[in-house]
């Protein structure tokens, strides 16, 4: 008999091949028209990659990938664990020496740590990750499937580029899906930049902090995925917060309190780490606005964000 996981990983395969039948039908004059709007839309809606400044927009495949609700939520429970494991990590590498040894820091990048991490930081750690990993949604074995890459914890990609590219396949592939089988429902998962807005509104209201965000990352570089301006924006429209982007240079502490320009900054979401504020540090830019705290009497030395 087989497992319950095995009857719905036989479910998940049942789902993604009717899928694939459906686009399978559909003429290949009219797949490739549909192939060539992904691509307009794709720079249409931003989504690129930087290289040396040139954009090239990103490419979207157009067969959906399907998820069961009960494989959604089993892996939604396997990452929430994992993530709070990874939030209880710099306080047990300063408490436990053995923690410590495994997971030895360069001696500038621990000092940091030291230096920023207290009462404040222990009770309020919010952790907006993303956890790159490898899972077969198809195969009766689906949950043994599931293997964890590794943990992208800071600025992380894709807050533009997979909610967009899902509203893109959405708006212009599953139409054409459906013509072919009508009966298929399909819909979108949670948007990504609404979790995010979610997170900081709960992390100003447990620090007593403003709403005024900034997106801190290396503006100017010219290379990679080019998504917080296009974040930044989303949030100002949907959720009418403010919102500013800046590069670490561009900030500046006045008053105890950090500036963008003429505008004062509460929390920070960064696109770079440690190391990286570190070795801009040795280029002569000044990163202490990134450890400014906010001004409140629980507080710890650094900032919470």
């Amino acid at each position: 008999m087989l497992t319950p996981a095995e009857e719905l990983g036989l479910s998940g395969s049942a789902l993604a091949s009717r899928v694939q039948r459906a686009l399978h039908c559909l003429p290949e004059a009219v797949l490739a028209r549909l192939i060539h709007r992904l691509r307009e839309a794709a720079l249409e809606q931003h989504l690129v990659y930087l290289h040396d400044g040139e954009l090239e927009p990103v490419r979207i495949l157009p067969c959906p990938i399907t998820v069961l609700p009960d494989q959604l939520a089993y892996i939604h429970h396997i990452t929430l664990g994992v993530q709070n494991a990874l939030k209880r990590l710099p306080g047990l590498y300063l408490q436990d020496p053995a923690v410590a040894e495994i997971l030895r820091l360069p001696e500038a990048e621990e000092r940091w740590l030291r230096e920023c991490w207290g009462t404040s930081q222990e009770e309020h750690n919010p952790l907006f990750g993303r956890l790159d990993a490898v899972v077969d949604f198809i195969s009766p074995m689906w949950k043994d499937s599931l293997r964890f890459v590794e943990p992208n914890l800071s600025g992380i990609g894709g807050l533009h580029m997979v909610p967009t590219s899902e509203r893109l396949i959405a708006g212009i592939m599953v139409p054409a899906i459906q013509g072919y089988d009508p009966d298929l429902q399909l819909t979108i998962g949670q948007d990504m930049r609404d979790l995010l807005t979610q997170v900081i509104l709960e992390h100003t209201a447990a620090i007593g902090s403003g709403h005024r965000l900034c997106f801190v990352e290396p503006k100017y570089s010219g290379q990679g995925p080019d998504e917080q301006a296009e974040v930044a924006r989303y949030l100002r429209t949907r959720h009418s917060l403010t919102v500013m982007h800046a590069d670490s240079s561009e900030l500046a502490v006045r008053g105890g309190r950090v500036w963008y320009g003429e505008e004062l900054v509460d929390i920070a979401y960064r696109d770079y780490s440690v190391t990286d504020l570190l070795e801009l540090q040795e280029e002569g830019i000044d990163v202490e606005p990134m450890r400014v705290r906010w001004p409140t009497p629980s507080a710890g030395s650094c900032s919470n964000s």
